[in-house]
């Protein structure tokens, strides 16, 4: 029996094609709608005649009017530029338009308001202050001709920059970059503190206990101990100026663990650049060494706050001696800081022995044996 040949079966891959060019076409259009384009061919073909125009005038220059009478073409500043920056063309020129920034202006507005025009008077300048995009400059607007750019043109002239963490000082918060202000330290001292006399020596002895301080200033010629808690507040700085506001940047932090190895990472860390007499940085040092409470004083911004205004310590020493103290009867008699019934500055000394080390304790004598 003949077997006939087996027919192969067609696949119709035209009709597939057809379908596929279909849905491009339609996904094209549909696309072209929903961004807003005009309708053309996905490769340049049948793009419609105001495409190339359009395409031409992305580049193209603004067309500079011609200035008229009576007016001055003022130059502006094309982005923000902060405080301290050197002013380059760079500030001045706008990348979508190819060109310098400008405004023309009455030549009077001008003149009245000390605008600078000139090219030469704006270029290579620092600013004094921010200044945001679209203003014209005026001299207010920058530092004196030679100063440097960056927080050593910020600096007043005959101060010194210093940048701090803002955790370290109370109240520093929400200075503007030429606020005035002063910083008061404030240190607690313990009961028990040895503190000798100013003009005590080496070999005086060194007591111990509540009247330790009357006993060491025994002799010399310091002021009595204060009246009152026993702590110390003292004025660091008077009339410092804010050079940069805060900032905020990190800080690298390295912790070593058993597992891990050595690890590196960052903390955000908040600080402020302050400016302050030469002869006061090192007693802000000090007091932040030294863990004290830093606070801030904010000084007044009005034109006619005087300048020579002085914060003054806890209290002057012309008027701590001054002020007299009163005993039961109301009697005004001399700040001695004894109690009372005991002669002013005797002591009775007793030794003691306190883990193997020998210490003094002033302890008060009475005013006369009978008394006791």
């Amino acid at each position: 029996m003949a077997v006939a040949p087996r027919r192969t079966r067609s696949r119709p891959y035209g009709a597939l094609l057809l379908l596929a060019l279909l849905i491009g076409a339609l996904g094209w259009v549909l696309y072209l709608r929903v961004t807003d384009q005009p309708l053309r061919g996905p490769f340049g073909l049948f793009g419609s005649a105001e495409t190339p125009t359009q395409e031409a005038d992305q580049g193209a220059t603004r067309e500079i009017p011609e200035l008229g009478d009576g007016m001055v073409r003022a130059y502006t500043s094309a982005r923000d530029i902060p405080a301290y920056t050197k002013i380059s063309r760079d500030d001045l020129w706008n990348k979508n338009q190819a060109m310098l920034t400008f405004v023309d202006l009455p030549e009077e507005y001008v003149e009245e308001n000390g605008i600078l025009a000139s090219l030469g008077d704006i270029t290579g300048r620092v600013m004094s202050r921010n200044k945001r995009a679209g203003y014209v400059f005026t001299e207010s607007d920058f530092l004196p001709k030679g100063t440097r750019p960056g927080i050593a043109g910020g600096t007043p002239p005959g101060m010194r920059s210093l940048r701090i963490p803002v955790e370290l000082v109370r109240g520093i918060i929400g200075l503007n970059p030429g606020d005035r202000f002063d910083l008061v330290a404030a240190r607690r001292l313990e009961p028990g503190a040895v503190v000798k006399g100013p003009s005590a020596s080496k070999n005086d002895p060194a007591f111990v206990g509540l009247y330790a301080n009357l006993a060491n200033r025994r002799g010399s010629k310091a002021r009595p101990a204060p009246r009152g808690p026993e702590s110390r507040v003292d004025v660091i700085v008077s009339g410092g100026v804010v050079v940069e506001a805060i900032d905020t940047r990190e800080v690298p932090v390295s912790s070593a663990g058993l597992v891990g190895g050595l690890s590196t990472r960052t903390k955000p860390v908040q600080e402020m650049v302050i400016a302050l007499a030469p002869e006061e940085v090192a007693p802000l040092m000090a007091a932040i060494r030294l863990e004290d409470e830093i606070t801030c004083l904010a000084r007044s911004g009005r034109p006619d706050d005087p300048a020579d205004s002085v914060t003054p310590g806890l209290l002057p020493e012309s008027m701590r001696d001054a002020q007299p103290a009163v005993d039961d009867r109301g009697a005004a008699t001399a700040p001695t800081g004894m109690p009372n019934g005991y002669a002013a500055g005797e002591f009775t000394v007793v030794e003691t022995l306190v883990g193997g080390e020998r210490a003094l304790t002033a302890v008060p004598k009475g005013s006369s044996d009978d008394s006791r």
